[in-house]
């Protein structure tokens, strides 16, 4: 959670930064281009932060899970087909059900 919200806190300062330089490009004031931020009310900033969020905390709980159990381990449990111990696929139906 932490990584998530220290990762937060600098697209939000990356955002601030990104606005004031468009607006000094388009020689707007700062104010103006600080109103620019997350759609320009502040409820719609917070909105904004929140799904960012909301993207950020699987984002690194799975690259967390990925240094305990490997990278490797972690692609196959989700993408590759499980098997039974006798080695035949769990999707297989027995014939007599």
């Amino acid at each position: 959670m932490h990584r998530s919200f220290a990762f937060l806190a600098l697209l939000i300062v990356l955002t601030v930064l990104e606005e004031l330089v468009v607006g000094y490009l388009h020689h707007r004031t700062f104010a103006d281009s600080l109103a620019e931020i997350g759609g320009g009310t502040l409820h719609q900033a917070i909105a904004t932060s929140i799904i960012l969020l909301l993207i950020l905390i699987p984002f690194f709980a799975f690259r967390s899970l990925a240094e305990v159990v490997g990278g490797r381990v972690l692609f196959r449990l989700f993408f590759e087909p499980r098997r039974r111990p006798d080695g035949t696929p769990a999707e297989a139906r027995s014939e007599g059900a």
